[in-house]
């Protein structure tokens, strides 16, 4: 916990009540965070922190994707996580249309294997 806080952060806009840190773990922070550099985008993030010293928070089946590629060193968050629900709205019209099925059935696939 102390080499989270002590280390620099590469981290994503604060996009307001989305997915801030403190909410996902259900608690304020007892720190803040140092944070070094701000990027838009989660693929940036890897990118950036495989060339510097930097941390960055990431999906656990992201960094563990990429960790081979970009020479990552990947470690488990040092607090509990509760898991964080993803919900997908689909269209009833939609239904019958093979194109879409097709999706909805990929997406549903790929998200299983994640869990």
């Amino acid at each position: 916990m102390t080499d989270f806080f002590n280390a620099s952060h590469a981290v994503l806009p604060n996009r307001g009540p989305l997915l801030p840190l403190d909410k996902i773990l259900d608690r304020p922070l007892t720190q803040e965070r140092k944070i070094g550099v701000q990027v838009t985008q989660y693929i940036s993030l890897l990118a950036v922190v495989a060339n510097s010293e930097y941390i960055a928070t990431v999906p656990k089946h992201l960094a563990t994707r990429y960790a081979d590629a970009l020479g990552l060193a990947v470690y488990d968050f040092p607090m509990s996580v509760p898991t964080v629900p993803i919900y997908m709205m689909w269209a009833k019209a939609l239904d019958q249309d093979p194109a879409h099925r097709w999706l909805l059935h990929r997406l549903r696939s790929i998200i299983n294997q994640m869990t």
